[in-house]
């Protein structure tokens, strides 16, 4: 499960990194999250939140690979939420570069039995605290095409533009670049697998000002 939920994280910004947005300006630039900080060590990473939070082949991955090409820290399904907001519970991720520099932060919610319409409701409440503490993700990579896609307002009357619903579910971003380099974007992704729908949402805090983490589906671990 926890792979599948950083490769699905992945995959989503890929997809949707293929356009770019405007940068905004934001009076509440993103500084630390509950005691990690961008350009953190993978070790003081870990002793700040404890590795038990991380699946432990990630964090063996990363004792291994960091020097070379960095790495990725993937959730455990079993750990307590990292952060918990508006009643929902956001576990924890993380990139390091290859100068053991934290680049990279994500809060990942993910279930396997939820409706298009719940996934949207978790989505749209992470949507409206996120406003709430950093400004408006009034930035979006994908288009706005009326026959493709479509917006959902939340209800503090924030926009998340989403592809239509189709057989396959759909996606959804809405982001916030801040003019540090550093960005907050939320991806959301609906979609049915064996009968049952499956929600992953991940809100990822990213610094472009220092040397990214290239991801490569062989890093996930097994």
């Amino acid at each position: 499960m926890m792979m599948r939920m950083a490769v699905s994280v992945w995959v989503m910004s890929s997809i949707l990194s293929s356009c770019s947005a405007p940068a905004a300006p934001s009076a509440k630039p993103f500084q630390d999250l509950n005691g990690i900080k961008f350009g953190d060590s993978f070790r003081s990473t870990i002793a700040a939140v404890s590795p038990t939070r991380f699946n432990a082949a990630s964090v063996a991955a990363c004792d291994k690979e960091l020097p070379i090409k960095g790495c990725f820290l993937t959730d455990d399904d079993a750990s307590a939420p990292f952060v918990i907001r508006d009643g929902i519970p956001y576990r924890l991720q993380a990139a390091f570069n290859r100068k053991d520099q934290l680049t990279e932060i994500t809060l990942v919610f993910e279930s396997e039995d939820a409706t298009s319409a719940q996934c949207q409701d978790v989505t749209l409440r992470t949507l409206d605290w996120l406003s709430s503490d950093y400004g408006a993700l009034a930035d979006h990579a994908l288009k706005h095409d009326a026959s493709s896609n479509r917006i959902l307002k939340s209800a503090n009357g924030n926009e998340f533009l989403t592809t239509k619903p189709d057989a396959d579910g759909w996606l959804g971003e809405a982001m916030r670049k801040f003019p540090n380099k550093r960005s907050l974007w939320l991806m959301s992704h609906f979609m049915v697998l064996s009968g049952k729908g499956k929600c992953d949402i991940a809100a990822q805090f990213s610094d472009a000002s220092l040397l990214p983490f290239e991801f490569d589906s062989e890093d996930a671990p097994d």
